[in-house]
């Protein structure tokens, strides 16, 4: 029917153009979040002693942005919203909808809609993506930044992420759970690099304790460059890192 077919043009119309809105919005919110976190990285970069590549640092900030970034969804929504009423309100277009006889509800809804799928999408692809990215990129601050900012904490999800160095050479690991003031961790993989920073071994492990100048992994797959990857029930990884310097980077 021609009205029908009339509305659903309408609908398309209207969430396309708050689509569009919103994603701007976005957009320019996640570009000055990205130049106020590299700024901060280069301040951080400055008071290093050692070299971190700009661009290194650059990739940093861009695999931080999207844990950042998520936050400014609601507030990209109403602003986006506001702004593209207001410039159909400029337009005439609402005046000339409203005397066409179509309610508020009809050219408000696509809105709501475009919103509530936005939302769906955040948390089914957004979210996850930018928590494995947030990982990713706390990583390789811990590899550029070196032992001098030991360990990084995160939110619960993104667990604790902690660069050392030891006679086997650096390495980095990470916990998805921390017990017993640090000196525990559940959920360990470990990047073990050589003195040039090349990658040497991956290990992942259920369980590793602290234990004299040593961390002792359980159950641990160690996955060596070159070879197979082979499990071991107890696997030994040397640490510079005493029981008291755990509790005080943890701050427990």
């Amino acid at each position: 029917m021609p009205g029908i077919s009339a509305v659903g043009t309408l609908a398309r119309y209207f969430s396309l153009r708050f689509f569009i809105a919103m994603l701007a919005m976005f957009l320019i919110c996640c570009i000055l979040i990205f130049f106020v976190d590299f700024i901060e990285m280069l301040r951080r970069a400055g008071n290093y002693s050692g070299d971190v590549p700009g661009l290194l640092l650059a990739w940093m900030t861009l695999l931080r942005l999207p844990s950042f970034s998520e936050l400014t969804l609601p507030f990209a929504v109403l602003i986006g919203s506001i702004g593209i009423f207001l410039m159909l309100s400029r337009s005439s277009e609402l005046v000339v909808l409203r005397a066409a006889g179509i309610s508020v509800w009809q050219f408000t809804l696509p809105a709501m809609i475009v919103a509530f799928l936005i939302g769906i999408g955040f948390v089914l692809v957004y979210n996850p993506l930018a928590a494995v990215a947030r990982g990713e990129a706390e990583r390789l601050y811990a590899v550029a930044f070196g032992k001098d900012e030991s360990l990084l904490k995160t939110n619960k999800n993104a667990g604790a992420w902690l660069r050392e160095d030891g006679t086997d050479g650096p390495s980095v690991v990470h916990a998805a759970e921390v017990l017993n003031q640090g000196l525990e961790l559940n959920g360990v993989t470990v990047f073990q690099y050589d003195r040039d920073h090349g990658l040497t071994e991956r290990i992942e492990a259920k369980r590793a304790v602290l234990k004299d100048g040593r961390w002792e992994l359980e159950d641990a797959w160690v996955s060596a460059v070159g070879q197979e990857p082979a499990l071991y029930q107890r696997y030994l990884l040397s640490t510079y890192l005493t029981p008291s310097q755990v509790r005080d980077s943890l701050g427990t």
